[in-house]
């Protein structure tokens, strides 16, 4: 079980990684306008192609994160993370009513979820 304890946190916070490049790697890709040549537009497009996948992936992840980590039913940060996950999921099985609105809603809740992940980590560090 420590093992999960250990491993897990890792690899939810390497997937977050790795949907957070999606925006700055397409921005990259169009101001320098990269060919299908370049190592940053096939990663970019990689990334493109599992971000939903990856996303449900680290919903999943989370729960069972917030399962197994903590014996105590507290840490308040871990379940806001969740729920910033959740809402964003939520986003964006309503995009197509939400029209432009919901990738703006979507982005900023990305920077809202790594603040709260960045708060999350420093209280357990703490405890």
């Amino acid at each position: 079980m420590i093992l999960l304890n250990t491993i897990l946190p890792w690899l939810l916070t390497l997937c977050i990684v790795l949907l957070s490049l999606n925006y700055p790697l397409r921005r990259y890709c169009q101001n320098n306008r990269a060919s299908a040549g370049d190592v940053f537009y096939g990663f970019y497009k990689f990334l493109r192609k599992s971000h939903r996948l990856l996303g449900i992936l680290v919903i999943i992840l989370t729960f069972l994160h917030c399962r197994f980590s903590s014996a105590v039913s507290g840490t308040n940060m871990g379940k806001i993370c969740f729920l910033i996950l959740l809402l964003m999921f939520i986003i964006h099985l309503f995009r197509n009513r939400m029209k432009k609105k919901w990738i703006i809603i979507h982005r900023a809740l990305a920077v809202l979820l790594w603040i709260a992940i960045i708060v999350h980590i420093v209280q357990e560090i703490r405890l």
